[in-house]
């Protein structure tokens, strides 16, 4: 319980000035996985409320009550990856990496998961905070400036959105 109100604290603070946040933040990478598991359970059960009003079947619940039982896993997972992939952008565009660094980036960007759930829009509007929170994070950590922070966060979308192009534009040729 004393883990989720730190959470809910950092939660707070990093939502009023995720610029001071960042500057002073000093956690390791268990708590780090601790903050993504509460933020995650949050959104898995404001998912579940929304769901349960459009009548989405009951397996769906059931899906929800395994990712929720196994959060910490699976978040362990997901910050390697994230960490991993916005790492190697970082290391190519500023040529020096740190890992610890990069994991609160893509740890603390993790709220903006938060606004999935809404419907039409949530996608959307999570994915642009989400860009918000780690540039601010790229900025703060690593001590660049903003566009070039937004160049290292985007970079990665705008390669994966060409890729998903070419091959919709080539595949009816084939």
């Amino acid at each position: 319980m004393k883990r989720d109100e730190d959470s809910f604290d950092k939660l707070v603070r990093l939502i009023k000035n995720p610029k001071e946040f960042y500057k002073k933040n000093k956690d390791k990478k268990e708590d780090l996985i601790t903050f993504m598991g509460f933020v995650s359970r949050i959104s898995i059960l404001v998912t579940a409320l929304v769901l349960a009003f459009q009548s989405i079947p009951l397996m769906f619940f059931g899906f929800l009550l395994i990712i929720f039982l196994f959060i910490r896993p699976f978040m362990r997972i997901t910050l390697a990856l994230g960490s991993f992939f916005l790492g190697l952008f970082i290391l190519w565009i500023l040529k020096y990496d740190n890992e610890e660094k990069t994991d609160k980036i893509v740890a603390f960007a993790q709220p903006a998961v938060l606004l999935s759930p809404i419907p039409l829009i949530g996608e959307l509007l999570s994915s642009i905070i989400w860009v918000l929170l780690a540039t601010i994070g790229v900025s703060q950590q690593y001590k660049q400036g903003i566009g070039k922070s937004f160049f290292i966060v985007v970079l990665p979308y705008l390669i994966i959105c060409s890729i998903l192009f070419l091959l919709i534009a080539i595949i009816p040729l084939l």
